[in-house]
């Protein structure tokens, strides 16, 4: 395992993650992630992709990591070594990692979460999808076959997983990230899994052109047509049931059961303030004007 040492979050350190398919990548190229998918993970990796800000959760979780390692290490008495940066695996170079801590034989990683939904006991591998992922990644770099994910879920007391390593799941990590960093190399974008997607590719690209629907995309316009025919049925149905809610509820703000249990609310909420546009620019046009912002051109997809 080769290691290089540098800072976390400096231009050194983005310019590093642009070398080779890192742990957290790892969901996105499977198209598992919840936050980014693969063309986004592409254009990252080929210098393209927008700066993106630090988010509080992201802070948060940097703030908390050396608190969950010391807690780790004097509830299990393990060391927990801190490598001198990146490791990138000998096997296949474009596979990088930054682990969280190191113990003798195990890989460590230290995680906060709003909310524990996804997470099952403690002491089982029961973890968000993303995680999973990201340690057998990880294992696969530094060769461990163990790893524990330690989490604090909404700032409460540590709890620990283990997570063993899968070597049927590894082998198509390995696949899937042997073949999407060809098409970094290629400059071959992954194809759009999302209307965000689309957008990105061919919003400044419009020719005037038609093409011929094939069978499959007629067949696709269809589906598509009898799916938002079914999706207006139901917002009608919705607004009925509603309606009949309200109008039993009447003047009251909550509806409870016999128990007392609420059941729903309908309150006041404080009406929204707004500019009125329209008056601005007739009363006061140059300073409309100066504070008009324009708005990158976008396509609007309409079925016939």
């Amino acid at each position: 395992m080769q290691t290089s040492k540098i800072e976390t979050g400096t231009p050194e350190w983005h310019a590093q993650r642009r070398t080779g398919i890192g742990g957290s990548d790892c969901a996105a190229v499977l198209g598992l992630s919840k936050w980014k998918s693969p063309y986004q993970l592409y254009l990252e990796k080929i210098g393209e992709a927008e700066p993106e800000d630090e988010t509080w959760e992201m802070m948060r979780g940097k703030a908390m990591e050396p608190l969950l390692r010391q807690h780790y290490a004097d509830t299990t008495g393990q060391v927990v070594m801190l490598p001198d940066g990146a490791i990138r695996s000998d096997a296949y170079p474009f596979m990088i990692y930054n682990p969280d801590g190191l113990t003798e034989d195990r890989l460590q990683e230290f995680k906060t979460a709003a909310y524990g939904k996804e997470w099952g006991e403690a002491g089982s591998d029961e973890i968000p999808h993303e995680y999973l992922l990201q340690v057998q990644h990880g294992m696969i770099v530094t060769g461990r076959q163990v790893a524990d994910v330690t989490v604090s879920i909404a700032s409460n007391r540590p709890k620990y997983f283990v997570v063993q390593a899968d070597p049927e799941l590894q082998e198509i990590i390995v696949e899937a990230e042997a073949q999407f960093w060809r098409m970094v190399e290629d400059r071959t974008p992954p194809e759009p899994i999302s209307n965000e997607d689309c957008a990105r590719i061919y919003r400044a690209v419009s020719l005037g052109a038609s093409t011929l629907a094939t069978v499959d995309i007629q067949e696709a316009l269809e589906e598509l047509k009898a799916l938002k025919a079914v999706a207006k049925r139901v917002e009608t149905e919705e607004e009925a049931l509603q309606v009949k809610i309200k109008a039993y509820m009447g003047e009251c703000e909550s509806l409870v059961d016999e128990g007392g249990k609420t059941l729903a609310t309908w309150k006041l909420a404080k009406g929204a303030e707004r500019i009125d546009a329209a008056s601005l620019r007739k009363e006061q046009p140059s300073i409309a004007q100066r504070y008009t912002v324009i708005g990158e051109p976008n396509r609007r997809f309409l079925l016939k």
